[in-house]
C-alpha cells in the first residue's frame, strides 16, 4: 500500500483543465515507485523526519505534471503554418526524478555523469623519461 503523500486533487489544483482522477492516481502511484527506487528507505526517512513530507508531495506532483504537460513526449509539433516547441526539461512526458527533486528532499544529487580515468597496462610505456605514459 502506498502512503498518501500526494492526491489527485493536489495535482488537479495546479493543472490546467480537468484530468481524470484515475489517470492522475495511476501516475502518482508510478511516480511514487520511481521515487522510492531513487530514495531507499523513503517512508522510514519521512517517518523519522529526515525528509519533509511536504517536499515528497511537491516532488510527486511535479513528476506527474511533467507527464501531463506533454503526454506524448513530443519535442515539437507542426500543424500547417503553426509550430510549437516543448521544454522537455519541464514537460518531458516521462516520470523522472531529477537532481532538483533530490535536492528538495535534502539529498545529494548524483549529477548524472562521471569521469573515469582508464589505463591499459598492457600497452608499452614511452621511452622518454619526462613523458610517462604515452
Amino acid at each position: 500500500m502506498t502512503p498518501e503523500y500526494a492526491t489527485p486533487q493536489d495535482v488537479q489544483s495546479v493543472s490546467d483543465g480537468v484530468i481524470p482522477a484515475p489517470k492522475v492516481a495511476a501516475l502518482l502511484e508510478f511516480a511514487y515507485v520511481k521515487l522510492r527506487g531513487k530514495v531507499p528507505g523513503l517512508n522510514d526517512r519521512v517517518a523519522a523526519g529526515t525528509i519533509d513530507r511536504d517536499a515528497v508531495k511537491v516532488v510527486l506532483v511535479e513528476m506527474v505534471q511533467a507527464v501531463l504537460r506533454n503526454t506524448k513526449g513530443l519535442r515539437s509539433e507542426t500543424t500547417g503554418p503553426f509550430a510549437r516547441s516543448y521544454d522537455v526539461s519541464a514537460a518531458s512526458g516521462l516520470l523522472k526524478v531529477t537532481d532538483e527533486h533530490l535536492e528538495l528532499l535534502g539529498l545529494e544529487a548524483d549529477g548524472g555523469a562521471a569521469t573515469m580515468l582508464l589505463a591499459d597496462f598492457g600497452l608499452p610505456r614511452c621511452a622518454h623519461p619526462d613523458m610517462g605514459w604515452c
